[in-house]
């Protein structure tokens, strides 16, 4: 009733037809939009997944080969980042297990670490 606007496609562009709140041509374009939107808004997540997995694979790797003993500089070598965990306990004041999904790193003296795989669930 008088609206002279001509909506066109937020993803391609195109003219719509149909009906006056279409915002898409069609189902491609509405998802291909979204997905777009969304790559955005989840590149923080998906940088700290990566980096999970990453420290994940070394506790991993580290485990399977026995060596289930480690300093922060050998594992800080191997691209582990702490700041990146998926948990950590602290008793009177000091940090005691960092873990790492279903690993846990054991504070030991000085910059050493034991390592141990965590039966069931995890994170809680």
């Amino acid at each position: 009733m008088g609206n002279t606007t001509i909506n066109t496609c937020k993803d391609c562009g195109e003219k719509l037809i149909g009906r006056s709140d279409k915002k898409y041509c069609n189902d491609y374009c509405r998802n291909n939009f979204n997905n777009k939107q969304n790559a955005f808004r989840f590149e923080h997540i998906k940088y700290v997944n990566r980096i999970l997995k990453s420290n994940w694979r070394i506790l991993q790797s580290l485990y399977k080969e026995g060596n289930l003993k480690s300093s922060e500089d050998i594992l800080l070598s191997m691209g582990f980042k702490f700041e990146c965990i998926t948990g950590i306990e602290v008793y009177n004041g000091k940090v005691e297990l960092i873990k790492c999904y279903n690993y846990s790193l054991v504070k030991k003296e000085g910059n050493q670490y034991a390592l141990k795989l965590n039966e069931g669930r995890t994170g809680h």
